[in-house]
């Protein structure tokens, strides 16, 4: 049984620490203070823990000595927390992308108990004051509202799945609240500027050539998401109908599927496929990284075309780390909806066509095409037709 010890450390006045050894390793862990009293809270609490996992080694032992070594073993260790996760996961439709951050925010809950609470070794372990710690710890660190609660949802979501398998008697993370995020609105594009994106694209030297002129027509005529239009499929392109078919990622769950007439500008840059994605090696990259090398082409291609800066620095009464950005791909859909408002397009044609509504699918998809098609038709071109 590991016995934790209080103890100073030479030339270390700023905080006590707690000793113990496990499995012939050397712990050592800071309270964070010098005051005793405080010291001996934190060692009674991680004493608790490594006596509970001691007490649950030893039934684990009777039981097998017992004749039943066939026994599940319901400990989940935090480090094969997300191998577990990815075995449980229910079977539903999630985009590789989007699995891949939120297992990236687990691996930094995961490294951080490591550094912090290196006591806690198991998920059952984790309790609603660890998870508190956690997310007030984020915001000391500067992280933005939007970017903590992006945290907190993505802990809340793994840990509802692992749940009943890990046999956990709740969830920690649905103790945290979510903090005010506030965010900046992405800036429109005037219609000049887009024509001017649109031109200068088509000339761009990019990675994946023939998808910047694609990518603005699609995002003016249509409203689409980058990752959409990253990830768009040729099963979703339906040339004989005129039409892009196609349920969006943020509203997969809703089953919103959007049917989006066809346009020249864009049509003409869609490469030729059968099958798969327009453009599989971009798809590829935006699903394995945080597609940095896109972003900073995006960024070129709006300077060159416009003189814009797209982002500015954060201010000091911001509480966020990274830049605000003033004018992203995201820029392209607010000008869609402006533009569509300014020639007369009903606002409920508007909605249905970015996916903002959400009604029953058979209903959205004759609204959604009807919609769209009037929204269409109102819409100016960009090849100065």
């Amino acid at each position: 049984m590991a016995n934790v010890c209080i103890v100073e450390r030479k030339n270390r006045t700023s905080s006590l620490y707690l000793f113990w050894r496990e499995n012939g390793k050397q712990k050592m862990k800071p309270v964070g203070s010098y005051d005793w009293d405080h010291a001996e809270r934190c060692r009674e609490a991680v004493q608790s823990i490594l006596d509970g996992r001691d007490r649950a080694d030893r039934l684990q032992q009777l039981i097998v000595e017992a004749g039943r070594p066939e026994l599940p073993e319901p400990r989940v260790m935090l480090s094969e927390l997300e191998s577990f996760y990815r075995e449980q996961r229910a079977p539903k439709r999630i985009k590789e992308r989007t699995l891949k951050e939120k297992l990236q925010k687990v691996t930094m809950f995961v490294d951080w108990c490591e550094d912090h609470h290196p006591e806690i070794r198991y998920v059952h372990e984790v309790t609603e004051h660890l998870a508190g710690e956690y997310m007030r710890c984020l915001r000391n660190s500067g992280w933005s509202g939007q970017t903590q609660n992006n945290h907190l949802s993505a802990l809340r979501s793994v840990w509802g799945v692992i749940r009943i398998p890990a046999f956990l008697n709740g969830n920690p993370w649905e103790a945290p609240e979510r903090v005010e995020a506030v965010h900046e609105r992405k800036r429109a594009f005037t219609l000049d500027q887009v024509k001017d994106l649109y031109n200068e694209a088509q000339e761009f030297e990019s990675q994946w050539p023939g998808f910047w002129p694609a990518a603005v027509a699609l995002g003016f005529h249509t409203g689409l998401r980058l990752s959409d239009v990253v990830q768009l499929e040729a099963e979703e392109y339906c040339r004989d109908e005129g039409v892009l078919r196609l349920v969006p990622n943020k509203t997969w769950r809703k089953g919103q599927l959007l049917v989006l007439p066809l346009h020249d500008d864009f049509d003409r840059w869609m490469p030729d496929a059968d099958s798969g994605y327009f453009w599989p090696e971009l798809a590829d990259y935006y699903a394995r990284t945080q597609g940095n090398d896109l972003f900073a082409e995006w960024r070129a291609l709006v300077k060159h075309a416009t003189g814009l800066v797209t982002r500015r620095d954060a201010r000091e009464d911001e509480q966020r780390k990274r830049a605000v950005v003033l004018y992203g791909f995201h820029s392209l859909r607010h000008t869609y909806v402006s533009q569509a408002r300014a020639v007369g397009a009903p606002i409920d044609d508007i909605q249905y066509a970015v996916g903002q509504g959400s009604p029953a699918m058979t209903r959205h998809y004759d609204q959604s095409r009807d919609a769209a098609s009037r929204t269409g038709e109102l819409m100016p071109g960009l090849d100065g037709e």
